[in-house]
């Protein structure tokens, strides 16, 4: 069962953490608005967090969702360094924090390679690792938003944080997840349009 456990966990790991990134700048950006401004900036946020939900999704179906998910982590990374360095410099520094979380959307990508991945695993091991944990693609699903959702269950620990030492982890993360994503992540979509390209 540890064996198992172990395996699936390597496997999962890094769609699970893009996921839970996500959340965690969310639970940033909540925080650092300010109850004044919530009703404007941040529900404005949050409709085009939604509009651009759907065009990472559509995005990863038709390119590549490990490349997506490299995509907008990276452009995260570089718009979170800079609005920490511009802080000074801009008028509104928060739009370049709101612009990186528009931009960060791991989910559909990061579910789909997961069920993707589930799903091969099923069919190429007979004696899967995930099976033994009784872990279907339903299961799967649920254990993913658990993780997103891991953010708002420490959020009285997150908050006693400064606004920059929530930063500097959240771009800590980041930079650990970029090659992680790289080496670690196996895409099938992208393997399958590699492979009809030879």
């Amino acid at each position: 069962l540890i064996h198992a456990l172990s395996k699936a966990t390597i496997k999962l790991f890094p769609s699970l953490l893009s996921i839970f990134l996500g959340e965690l700048l969310l639970a940033h950006i909540f925080l650092i608005l300010g109850k004044e401004r919530l009703s404007i900036e941040f529900f404005a946020y949050v409709i085009l967090e939604a509009i651009s939900l759907w065009f990472s999704g559509k995005l990863s179906d038709v390119w590549s969702r490990r490349k997506v998910l490299l995509l907008i982590h990276f452009s995260t990374l570089v718009t979170l360094i800079l609005s920490y360095f511009l802080r000074n410099n801009l008028k509104r520094p928060v739009l370049l924090l709101l612009a990186s979380g528009i931009l960060f959307n791991p989910g559909p990508a990061a579910r789909a390679i997961l069920i993707d991945n589930f799903k091969s695993t099923i069919i190429k091991t007979a004696n899967s690792f995930y099976s033994k944990l009784h872990l279907t693609e339903t299961r799967l699903i649920g254990v993913s938003w658990i993780v997103q959702y891991l953010p708002w269950i420490f959020a009285p620990v997150f908050v006693l944080l400064s606004k920059y030492q929530r930063l500097f982890l959240i771009i800590g993360l980041l930079l650990f997840s970029i090659p992680l994503l790289y080496y670690q992540l196996s895409d099938l979509l992208e393997n399958s349009v590699l492979s009809k390209h030879r």
